[in-house]
């Protein structure tokens, strides 16, 4: 029986998928797919031209928003200790805000450039929204902002003592929640009913530092995948066990794996090398989930031999797969067999993830610079969109100052970690979602 359920698992796999209504973006990277299906979306924009509204948020964050219909969440942290873990739903249409919820944090940590703030983006279903902070605290909240349950993942099962903090998101299914723990202190999958709170099952995983976030493959019985820390995983959707593991991997501690078909697309960010030699522009490869005897196992189809990421996870599209390094080189490799089509430099480096609409791919820039580029083997650009100028470029509303152990005085950020700092976005129907630390800007 277990091998005839992996075998239609496999088979469904290969199904087509649709990414969801063009009206919803529940999710970071819109259920992991960095896909959507909206319609009319703008192609070109400009600071006096295109932006139909800019929010100030309270505090900071480096969540992207969420969509649901006519609302728009996103959450914030404030206070010098990160006190509060704040939620805001937004009205799409007008971006004034409908509602603000204020949670006292169960585990308060120094406001400062080095650890995440509010990083982690909150899902939405028709329900409601929920809602992940690195202080451990989960939130349920209905969309007119009532708390439907609340607990802290830090008090449960320990503080966490990642030197710069949780940045995971939490992915879904129709009725359970995963959130991935990657901590020195203790690592661990959870998976959480959406009605209660309470936690059906727990997975502990090997103590180890990383930021990516789970994917839900909703496929047969279903599967999650995790990509971190030198390993790309399978885990049962319902009962958490592991299913698959592919290691030797290095640099995926950051961007998020990619999932079409029975392939697995692998992101990493960094030049150094594995134990056993593996680069980290190998470990950006494809990974083959094939049945035998009724288990599992994995294939590396194919591995790059240049292409890298930064902070934005690869993108796989029409038979393509997309990466962005540290330079902002845009390298397009076919998904079936890796071979680079193309490497030429976008307008800005990303670490917001990229978004593929209709014949278009957005790559949108840490500076606020948006490139627009034609999907497939070509590299046709498209447009090239500011955001903001120097004149009104949005500022910092927190100290970035911190002091490192064992230092006397504050050390300030270097230029990479200077504001403004595109963090995340959303696309639904005519509509674009930019965030940055203090401010939301809808481009129509």
């Amino acid at each position: 029986m277990r091998r005839v359920v992996w075998s239609f698992l496999l088979l469904t796999l290969l199904a087509p998928v649709a990414y969801g209504d063009g009206r919803r973006w529940v999710s970071f990277r819109n259920e992991g797919t960095g896909q959507s299906s909206a319609k009319q979306v703008p192609v070109t924009w400009a600071p006096n031209r295109g932006i139909r509204w800019k929010a100030s948020l309270p505090g900071y964050g480096q969540s992207a928003p969420v969509v649901w219909e006519d609302r728009v969440y996103v959450t914030c942290v404030e206070g010098s200790n990160k006190e509060k873990n704040l939620i805001l739903a937004l009205n799409l249409q007008e971006g004034h805000v409908l509602w603000k919820q204020e949670l006292v944090s169960s585990m308060p940590a120094a406001n400062h450039y080095m650890v995440s703030r509010a990083a982690p983006t909150p899902v939405a279903d028709g329900d409601g929204v929920y809602a992940f902070f690195e202080s451990g605290d989960l939130v349920a909240l209905s969309h007119t902002g009532q708390v439907r349950w609340q607990r802290s993942l830090s008090r449960d099962y320990g503080a966490f003592q990642n030197g710069h903090g949780i940045g995971s998101s939490p992915a879904q299914s129709a009725d359970r929640l995963i959130v991935l723990i990657d901590d020195r202190a203790a690592s661990y999958l959870l998976a959480i009913d959406k009605k209660t709170g309470r936690t059906l099952w727990k997975t502990d995983r090997e103590p180890a530092s990383a930021w990516t976030s789970p994917v839900v493959w909703k496929r047969g019985r279903g599967m999650v995948i995790v990509s971190a820390a030198g390993k790309a995983q399978g885990y049962d959707l319902l009962d958490g066990r592991l299913l698959w593991q592919a290691g030797d991997l290095t640099g995926n501690l950051i961007p998020s794996p990619a999932v079409e078909g029975d392939c697995v697309y692998i992101g990493a960010s960094v030049s150094s090398r594995s134990a056993s030699g593996q680069s980290a522009a190998e470990s950006n490869c494809c990974l083959k989930l094939v049945e035998r005897d009724g288990k599992v196992e994995v294939e590396r189809v194919w591995q790059a031999r240049k292409a890298v990421c930064y902070y934005a996870s690869p993108l796989v599209y029409r038979g393509y797969v997309y990466y962005v390094n540290s330079a902002g080189v845009l390298y397009c490799l076919d998904s079936r067999t890796g071979q680079e089509q193309y490497a030429e430099r976008i307008d800005s480096a990303c670490w917001a993830s990229p978004v593929a609409v209709g014949d278009r791919i957005y790559f949108f820039g840490r500076n606020g610079v948006t490139t627009v580029v034609r999907a497939g083997k070509r590299f046709e650009k498209l447009a090239s969109n500011t955001l903001w100028t120097a004149e009104d470029a949005p500022l910092p509303e927190v100290s970035y100052a911190y002091t490192p152990r064992g230092a006397t005085a504050p050390r300030a950020p270097s230029a990479e970690y200077l504001d403004p700092i595109v963090y995340g976005v959303a696309v639904v129907d005519r509509a674009i979602l930019i965030r940055t630390g203090t401010h939301l800007f809808c481009v129509r």
